[in-house]
């Protein structure tokens, strides 16, 4: 097949000859993946692997992988279950040689990747950039042990999120001068809240010419210690919020003309809530602290008022069709879809006693959970809960026009209503269980109770 060359893939070739002036360095291959014009990169990447048919889209055949995907001109490994990788053709290497790229993890995934040399893993590479700006970075790794007919090949860290991009590969003899680096352990925003004031923010440095400086540019958050030697290694500082309201800041690690960012965010409250089971967060507080930590648990109430069903459609009535989630809302009675928040609902006992398929009778209940702040259905939500807490109390007082509805020791108690007015009551699958004009009903099951006076509904809770 004839092969095509972009402007774009002269441009990486003459930074290679530039390279090879101005150090010696001879290009032995090179290719820029402007042949994948599908997709865009990021979040946008094309959903066909391309795996069998690379040689189509690239500048020298021989390319081998699985799980590659097109974005944009760069290409995608992996997807969010199953690893990905991809392997040059054969290039004639000599003993010493330097690979330079760029890369990105998927937003979130794991910031490493691994380098294998004729099938033996030879680099870990770390500090690949993942959050949502998808903004690529450049990395150079020197090598040996080249041989005649070498292959290199790019792997994610991990099955589950390890997807990465990669972009303008170029390979060239001999060994690149050292040059500074600081590498951050985690290039993810920080958060702050009232539970976590303190945070360790780790990197690791080499060859660097002065000593390391870190500092935030809002002096609500302070830095300890912050200076620190330029010697080769990790290090690790802690950084503080001493602000009482939320707020944002830039952390910069610096030594000499390198430097890196992470962005602070602290969240504090308006409520007092603190995410604890005794003052956990409500709905809004939920949604200040988005990201947080996909490894940290926070307790969290609401009242739960449907499901998300198929086709991510929202059900806020019986009968429910979804057991893996449920939506919960700062009202019993809330139907703002905008309002309602969901939490995912893991398989095992949670699912078991929460799920409103199985228990129809948990619409309108009060409850408190553990799980992660993670976005769930592309929204703020709850995840991975692993505790839970039914809150089986009596709705608040449902009135409307000067009739009022509740429960009370067993029985549904009815104020303001005309005498003999018509009165029915439903449970949650519509089924009528009762019509009747006196104002005390006597209940013999637990659970929420549709009432309709005159026409008008009412929902209350018989605990």
């Amino acid at each position: 097949m004839k092969k095509s060359f972009t402007v774009k893939s002269l441009f990486i070739a003459a930074a290679a000859m530039m390279m090879s002036w101005s150090a010696n360095a001879q290009t032995l291959f090179s290719e820029d993946f402007a042949g994948f014009t599908a997709g865009s990169t990021g979040g946008g990447a094309a959903s066909t692997d391309l795996s069998t048919s690379l040689d189509t889209y690239t500048a020298v055949s021989g390319w081998t992988g699985s799980k590659v995907y097109s974005a944009g001109k760069t290409i995608k490994m992996g997807t969010s279950t199953v690893l990905g990788w991809i392997q040059t053709p054969a290039i004639n290497l000599p003993d010493q040689f330097t690979i330079s790229f760029k890369a990105m993890a998927w937003s979130g995934d794991a910031t490493n990747l691994k380098i294998y040399l004729n099938g033996d893993s030879v680099a870990l590479v770390s500090g690949l950039p993942n959050t949502a700006s998808y903004v690529m970075q450049d990395f150079t790794v020197s090598l040996t042990g080249g041989t005649t007919g070498s292959t290199i090949k790019f792997e994610g860290q991990q099955d589950s999120k390890g997807r990465f991009f990669l972009d303008d590969l170029v390979i060239t003899a001999g060994q690149a001068a050292a040059q500074p680096t600081i590498t951050l352990a985690s290039v993810a925003d920080i958060f702050f809240n009232e539970t976590h004031l303190s945070r360790t923010v780790g990197f690791t440095v080499a060859d660097l010419t002065d000593d390391v400086t870190v500092s935030a540019d809002n002096a609500a958050f302070t830095v300890t210690p912050a200076t620190l030697d330029k010697a080769d290694g990790a290090k690790e500082v802690t950084v503080s919020f001493t602000g009482t309201a939320s707020t944002t800041a830039t952390l910069t690690i610096a030594s000499g003309t390198v430097s890196k960012t992470i962005e602070l965010n602290a969240v504090i409250s308006v409520d007092g809530n603190n995410g604890t089971k005794e003052n956990p967060y409500n709905v809004a507080d939920v949604v200040a602290n988005q990201g947080v930590s996909t490894s940290e648990y926070y307790w969290v109430e609401g009242y739960i008022v449907g499901v998300v069903g198929k086709q991510d459609s929202i059900s806020l009535e019986a009968p429910f069709n979804t057991a893996t989630n449920i939506l919960i809302a700062a009202s019993p009675t809330e139907t703002d879809t905008a309002k309602c928040m969901p939490v995912q609902l893991p398989s095992g006992t949670v699912r078991t006693a929460l799920n409103l398929v199985d228990n129809p009778a948990n619409l309108g209940v009060f409850v408190k959970l553990e799980g992660t702040l993670e976005a769930y259905y592309l929204v703020p939500a709850v995840k991975n809960v692993r505790d839970y807490e039914l809150v089986l109390t009596s709705l608040p007082t449902a009135t409307a026009k000067n009739i009022s509805v509740a429960t009370r020791d067993g029985s549904i108690i009815i104020s303001g209503a005309a005498e003999k007015a018509h009165i029915t009551v439903y449970d949650l699958s519509g089924r009528l269980l009762k019509k009747t004009v006196s104002t005390v009903i006597p209940l013999t099951d637990k659970g929420v109770y549709i009432v309709k006076v005159d026409g008008k509904a009412f929902k209350v809770l018989n605990k």
